[in-house]
């Protein structure tokens, strides 16, 4: 809020929104609440925001429906996916959308269980008898309706098992690609044309379909990778596969191309350092931002890369991360013609207190 207020006071005292960046050590932090937070203000902005594939409303679907089956049929989970706007299939014998409606009515029953077989179970034998046994003062005619409810949502609840009957065994990663794109195809998440959901905003539709057309690459890529890695004769489980599907959607992300010019620009610290600007907000410098901690490399730990620099094989290490990150901030602070802002949040996401990074802390006592 800060951020956009003092932004608009440069634009409307007539500085042009070029002439105004505004840098994070780690934009993926603020970049969801910065982007509504400037929408909303009505402020031109560039960010290349990078959305993970786990947070598109289809591929959401996607892993709601590999959770369903892989927990078989919690009511809960199968309420959500037969719910969802994407849950649209094309079934000749099945009237989706009245009976999406019949099954969250059978699902609140108290006599309805968890477990695909139960749930099958009890929506057939309700279809077959009525609800005679649960209303008895009910007439037939009364009863009548329930009967042909529980019968259009047990057809439903049929075809979902028949569809969803291909991700269940053990199977090559590839064969799992294959099997879960056939059955989210047939349930009607793969976004067949430029209306998507039918509440959807034109630009998630779009959103939808770049995302999904990522999907299909990135399932491909893997499976290409299991096979040079030898795993792919090696059947797997559906716990296996979602496994690997979950940490597909959760590094993968997807940008939306637009154009910066004229447009206030949001960067990460990196993108920013190379850039003259009038104006540069230098912001989230907390004590756990700005130095940005560097995670113990996968392969060596500090002493072996300091052996290996020995060697004269060059490897980064602790302390030239440590100059790295204050020669980042070095730059940044010295890029702005005009005036340099600085910012961190005193207060974080659960309420504790922050401090200041100690870059700002050194800044402040040279002035």
């Amino acid at each position: 809020e800060m951020l956009v207020e003092r932004t608009k006071q440069l634009l409307l005292g007539g500085t042009p929104a070029a002439e105004i960046t505004i840098a994070f050590r780690n934009l993926d932090e603020y970049a969801d609440i910065l982007a509504d937070a400037f929408s909303d203000a009505g402020i031109p902005f560039w960010c290349d925001l990078r959305t993970p594939l786990s947070r598109v409303g289809v591929l959401k679907s996607v892993g709601a429906l590999l959770q369903l089956e892989l927990e078989d049929w919690p009511a809960e989970r199968l309420r959500a996916v037969v719910g969802s706007n994407y849950f649209q299939p094309q079934w000749s014998d099945v009237d989706v959308q009245q009976a999406t409606r019949q099954v969250a009515s059978l699902l609140r029953r108290p006599r309805f269980d968890a477990g695909r077989a139960s749930i099958l179970r009890s929506a057939a034998r309700w279809g077959t008898r009525g609800t005679a046994d649960d209303h008895a003062s009910d007439t037939a005619a009364d009863s009548q309706p329930s009967r042909r409810t529980a019968e259009t949502a047990s057809a439903l609840l049929h075809n979902l098992a028949r569809a969803t009957e291909r991700l269940r065994g053990r199977h090559t990663f590839r064969d799992w690609n294959l099997r879960l794109l056939s059955a989210a195809r047939e349930l009607g998440f793969e976004p067949r044309s430029a209306s998507g959901p039918h509440d959807a905003e034109p630009d998630h539709a779009s959103l939808d379909r770049q995302a999904w057309e990522a999907f299909e690459g990135v399932l491909y890529e893997a499976a290409a990778a299991h096979e040079l890695l030898g795993n792919s004769p090696d059947a797997i489980s559906l716990d296996e596969f979602f496994a690997h599907v979950s940490e597909l959607l959760r590094t993968q992300s997807l940008s939306m191309p637009d154009s910066s010019a004229g447009k206030v620009l949001v960067l990460d610290a990196q993108q920013a350092r190379h850039l003259d600007t009038d104006f540069l907000f230098l912001a989230g410098l907390s004590e756990s931002s700005f130095p940005r901690r560097r995670t113990e490399d996968c392969l060596y730990n500090e002493g072996e890369r300091k052996n290996l620099n020995e060697r004269g094989l060059r490897l980064g290490h602790q302390s030239s991360h440590g100059q790295d990150e204050m020669l980042l901030f070095f730059r940044l602070a010295t890029r702005p013609r005009r005036e340099l802002i600085l910012s961190y949040p005193s207060v974080g996401h659960k309420g504790e207190p922050l401090f200041p990074s100690p870059y700002l802390s050194a800044l402040e006592s040279l002035f």
